[in-house]
Order: structure tokens, then sequence, then C-alpha cells
């Protein structure tokens, strides 16, 4: 039995009908008429679009179009079942392994993640102990403790002895303000983080108007009464007499003319 293909060859040659004529008449490009004429039209996806052709070349030829369609139907289908009977058995590939081993690997790494973060201690980083700046006006003296221990304790000459063979200013811990050294009246405005700050003095001059960096200080006696202008009072410190005070406002606030005292404390 003749397929479609080869029907419709036969009857375009003995109607003497070139490839090129069919392909004008048709508005179908000559790929699709030779694989009509050759019987490769199994695609099912274009399957619509092949009938359609099938059906207007038939119709070119004088065929019952019925009858061709109703051939490449049973065609089709044969064609297919052998093409199934011929396929070989897939290897089974399957991703149930890797559906297996993605959580397995994500529990491991979110486990390490967390142990380098909060668990590990890095041992190579050298800690030191937070020890505070202690002003200049303190005297080093020795712990009451030590001195108690002295065999002979209520003797100056001997503490005395004992304090220059037995410790050096590194054993020593802030005490009592020196009495002797007078204090003056200075106050130490220490920048938190650059600010714009202004000083001016009882005349309006301006003593000093900048961008402050970080850490930078402006040291002045008290009894100037300069006024200080700035843009983020909250980042200005305020040391008098080596004790720190407080900040010269609240962060963000813009103080403008602000003459500090002794008895200041924010």
């Amino acid at each position: 039995m003749n397929t479609v293909g080869e029907i419709l060859k036969l009857k375009r040659k003995e109607k003497a009908m070139s490839l090129d004529y069919v392909c004008s008449e048709l508005k179908i490009s000559s790929d699709i008429i030779k694989k009509i004429e050759s019987d490769k039209l199994f695609d099912k996806e274009y399957m619509v679009y092949y009938i359609g052709h099938l059906r207007a070349y038939s119709k070119l030829l004088n065929l019952d179009s019925s009858e061709i369609i109703s051939t490449f139907r049973l065609q089709t289908k044969k064609n297919n079942n052998n093409d199934i009977n011929q396929i070989a058995k897939p290897k089974f590939f399957s991703t149930y392994k890797y559906k297996k081993i993605i959580p397995i690997f994500t529990s491991v790494f979110v486990f390490t993640c967390f142990y380098l973060f909060f668990i590990r201690e890095n041992h190579q980083k050298t800690e030191y102990a937070l020890i505070p700046d202690l002003p200049e006006i303190y005297d080093p003296v020795i712990e009451q403790a030590s001195l108690d221990q002295l065999p002979n304790k209520n003797t100056e000459e001997t503490k005395n002895k004992f304090l220059k063979e037995n410790f050096t200013n590194s054993s020593a811990i802030a005490s009592n303000t020196n009495e002797q050294k007078q204090i003056p009246n200075t106050v130490t405005l220490k920048l938190l983080k650059p600010t714009w700050l202004q000083l001016r003095d009882k005349s309006e001059n301006i003593i000093i108007s900048k961008l402050m960096n970080e850490d930078e200080e402006y040291t002045y006696n008290l009894e100037l009464n300069y006024t200080i202008t700035s843009g983020n009072a909250g980042n200005i410190l305020v040391i008098i007499n080596d004790e720190v005070r407080g900040k010269v406002g609240n962060f963000g606030e813009v103080v403008d003319s602000l003459i500090l005292d002794y008895s200041f404390n924010n």
C-alpha cells in the first residue's frame, strides 16, 4: 500500500507539476512539500497544520482530500506505535538522591555558619582589659592592704624604703586628688563624631568656626564665657577640669549661643 507521500508525489508527476509551481499555488514552502512527499510529517504539535496542507495539496491534485487525510491518520498512528516499540527504556536517573542531599547539605551549611559566628571562640585574637584613662591630677599610691603587711607599718621610713624597693608606677592605682596641684577652671570640648562647631567671645568675635573631626578637642578657660553654636550638640562631649560632665545637648539638637559654666552637668 502506497503512503500518502508516495500518492501525492506520483499524482504530481502525472500532472507534470513542479515543486516550485505547487509552492507558488499553495503558498507553502518547498521544505513542507518535500516533507509531505517523504512522509516525515509526524510531529503531533504541528498535526493540525499538516492536515490543512494535505487538504490543500489534495485539492490541487484533484484527489479525495478526506481519503488522503484518513490514510494519513492511519499512517501516523502506525508510525507512532512503531516508534514507541523501538524506543529503548531510558536509563533511570532519578532526582530522588538529590532531593535527599539538598536538605542535608543545607542543614550542614546552616550549622557550620552558626558554629563559626556564635559558638567557636577565636583563640588567636588577643584580648585586652578595658582600662579607662586616668586624669593626671591623681597621684599613684599603694593599696592599703600591701602597706598593712609591712613588719613595722607605723614607721614612715620603713614604708618609704619598701615602696622604693618593691613597687613601680605600674603597680599604682588612682587615688586621692593631689591637693598641692592647683586646678584651673578649664573646659574641653571633645568631638565624638564630625560636627560643625563655632565659638565666639563676649564681643562676638569668632574664635573658631569649622567642621571638627572625630576625636578632635578644643580647650579654653571657663572665665572667657565663650558662646557655643553647633549643628549637632549630641556629638560634643563636655569635660570640665578633667571631669566628664555630659554632652552639650541631645543627638541631632542644634544649639545657639550656649555658655558653659562650672555647674554645667548634662
